[in-house]
């Protein structure tokens, strides 16, 4: 009767709490409430499922807030927090699990919610719009029934009246109008446009129809003069009936359990893809028949450079040379002889009629190696600010309140004051060039001279020090201003400041003065600095470095590999003898990657201490347990650190040492960590000089 008695309750009003017994007695925990899982791109239709499914439940009310949080002394705060508890594994279950990670750690269902929404609820919905009536226009019935095949249709036409809801309003008529047509036309150019239609559908305002012909008109042009591809013929029409692709064939060559990760089929890797590099694509004769080059030919690449392909030249791959012989082409093809001696001096002057130059991004760098210490310079140093104390000001700044932004400095070793005398040969395309005598006495710094990042420095330093800061004690590059409303806290590393303080009007006070001096980009809120991911809600502040760990996987060419649940196996054996490695730079790179990977990622740190120490002489045993460690981050690529507030500045430290640990040396490996108000802020694993 009790139980009978607690779910009419519970069917009668959503406020009422039912009781733990019922919940652990009926419900499952663990059960997913819509069959889809939550992405990147699929915020809207997910969170519509979520809410109709706990709304079903009646538990809707712990997540939007209706349902107040009672007091930890209440008495119906245990049967409360019962009820949250159970639907934030309901969430995490309706998510991708590389998602579910980044929000495991929420308190309570209803921050889970708001961070949820936070983080992908104000997205660009353009490319899902796309992507929509893309998939409607080629939807076919092939061999499903009648009602599946209306089904499918229903499907995309509910979640595309959820991004474009039913409206009379002229205005958002023709902006739809103007952005169906923009949707048209992207979806007609092929796969080598692919990434400028990626760049066009993220962009926060879709751009008009106008903007996109001259973006892709830009892109043909650029095709055009870089690489001039050969038009269908014979040749191409045997290639393509002797092979064709299709999504469901079952490959069976010597190859088959090779993937490429960017066509998905089967028999190659990206590497050797065709569609990424067609140079690498086979040739025929008029008969079939497939041409192979002899060992004394030019490879293909480099002949194809020097031969013509239906009247239409091929161009060389030097910058100078390729702007002449286009010119040239063009005037063989049909300019005036007005044109002909107008490009006679400019050879830019015919190129400019069809394509516009953007910006140039050709300057002159210094050869500094050949520069000697005492005679033209003196010192060298980089303003690089020290990670130890770009974790602490992070937390400083989530502990306080404070606001945190972002600012590029361009061209910044272009503002330093050179203070050596430096002479330099007259630079390439210089009138002068050939006169051996005559040099340039530089009065600036300029890319590649060693001094460059030390002028840099000082001159930032000397403005931000009239402007009231003073440099840290610690760390030259950290600088502090004390006003009345506040600390005002500057961070600098080579070209990127970070700007934090409670008061964002001083913060634009002080990017209107800096930008007096220099050019400078804003980049807005701290979201991505040095390869880490910065993601912002009410519990604090989370650093991951999901796309670096990404990067690497895709280097190593392990993006198909199985997970691992531990960095390392149980009985690990780096003194065993072993094959040594023919090309030990692949691991020293990657090893190299995976020291830098450890600013967020303290798991692996005493993991990488252990290949580092390998750098000189690497064997298949420790490049196997290289793979070993991206396996593990595999599994885990959406973990990092998460800096909550506390409240709290106290500081505690831990350190711990094995003793004679390794067995090659028998030194010990000592390692630390230190918290800062209770977040994990600096940590190291390191093995010691001397024997045990």
């Amino acid at each position: 009767m009790a139980e009978n008695q607690a779910l009419s309750e519970e069917a009668t009003s959503s406020s009422n709490t039912p009781s733990p017994s019922i919940i652990h007695g009926e419900i499952n925990p663990n059960e997913r409430l819509c069959s889809v899982l939550l992405n990147e791109f699929n915020y809207l239709p997910w969170s519509r499922d979520i809410s109709l499914a706990l709304g079903g439940r009646s538990k809707l009310g712990y997540v939007n807030g209706s349902i107040e949080t009672p007091q930890p002394s209440s008495t119906s705060y245990g049967a409360w927090h019962a009820n949250d508890q159970l639907v934030m594994p309901w969430i995490l279950n309706s998510m991708e699990p590389k998602l579910s990670e980044l929000f495991s750690y929420s308190e309570s269902s209803r921050i889970l919610w708001e961070s949820i929404k936070e983080m992908y609820g104000s997205q660009n919905n353009t490319a899902r719009i796309f992507q929509l009536k893309k998939d409607l226009a080629g939807l076919r019935q092939e061999d499903q029934s009648f009602m599946q095949h209306l089904g499918s249709m229903k499907s995309m036409w509910n979640e595309l009246d959820m991004y474009r809801p039913h409206t009379t309003d002229s205005a958002v008529l023709l902006k739809r109008a103007d952005e169906d047509k923009v949707f048209q036309l992207l979806a007609s150019p092929g796969a080598e446009y692919e990434d400028l239609r990626s760049h066009l559908l993220m962009t926060p305002d879709l751009p008009s129809f106008s903007c996109v012909c001259q973006a892709v008109q830009r892109r043909d042009t650029l095709r055009k003069v870089m690489r001039i591809e050969p038009k269908s013929n014979s040749e191409a029409r045997v290639f393509t009936s002797n092979y064709k692709h299709t999504g469901e064939k079952n490959f069976t060559g010597k190859k088959a359990d090779w993937k490429c990760t960017y066509c998905n089929m089967k028999g190659h890797l990206r590497e050797k893809c065709w569609i990424l590099h067609p140079e690498l694509k086979p040739r025929f004769d008029r008969e079939g028949r497939m041409i192979k080059e002899g060992k004394g030919t030019t490879p293909k690449a480099i002949h194809s450079a020097n031969s013509s392909i239906g009247g239409i030249a091929n161009f060389t791959a030097n910058p100078i040379d390729l702007i002449n012989e286009f010119a040239s082409f063009l005037q063989r093809r049909g300019g005036t002889t007005e044109d002909k001696e107008s490009t006679t001096k400019n050879p830019t002057a015919m190129l400019g009629k069809f394509a516009s130059i953007e910006r140039h991004k050709a300057q002159l760098v210094a050869c500094g190696f050949t520069q000697t210490y005492g005679i033209d310079y003196k010192k060298t140093f980089a303003p690089v600010a020290k990670m130890s104390t770009i974790h602490v000001l992070l937390f400083v700044a989530v502990n306080h309140d404070w606001f945190l932004f972002q600012m590029n400095v361009k061209n910044v070793f272009l503002h330093g004051e050179l203070e050596e005398e430096v002479y330099m040969k007259l630079p390439p395309g210089h009138p002068q060039e050939h006169e051996t005598n005559k040099v340039c006495k530089l009065h600036k710094v300029i890319y590649g001279l060693k001094q460059s990042p030390g002028a840099w420095y000082s001159k930032l330093s000397s403005i931000l020090e009239a402007a009231g800061f003073k440099r840290s004690h610690s760390d030259s590059s950290l600088f502090v201003r004390n006003g009345k409303n506040g600390k005002l806290i500057v961070l600098i590393y080579v070209n990127d400041l970070i700007i934090t303080d409670d008061n964002i009007e001083e913060i634009n006070d002080l990017k209107s003065s800096i930008h007096q001096q220099f050019a400078l980009k804003d980049l807005g809120i701290l979201k991505y600095f040095l390869s880490i991911e910065m993601a912002t809600s009410s519990k604090g502040l989370f650093l991951n470095q999901r796309r670096y760990v990404l990067d690497l996987l895709d280097e190593a060419h392990m993006l198909d590999y199985k997970p691992a649940r531990t960095p390392l196996v149980s009985k690990l054996q780096l003194d065993a003898q072993s094959e040594p490695l023919s090309n030990p730079s692949v691991y020293q790179r990657m090893v190299e990657k995976l020291i830098y990977l450890t600013i967020t990622r303290p798991d692996v740190a005493y993991s990488v201490s252990l290949i580092n120490q390998f750098m000189h002489s690497p064997t298949l045993i420790h490049w196997k347990t290289v793979k070993r460690i991206l396996r593990y981050l595999k599994g885990s690529i959406g973990r990092g650190l998460l800096m909550k507030k506390h409240g709290s500045n106290h500081i505690m430290a831990y350190t711990e040492a094995d003793w004679a640990g390794n067995a090659l040396d028998r030194k010990s490996t000592t390692g630390f960590y230190t918290f800062v108000g209770g977040n994990l802020v600096t940590w190291k694993s390191k093995k010691q000089m001397v024997i045990a």
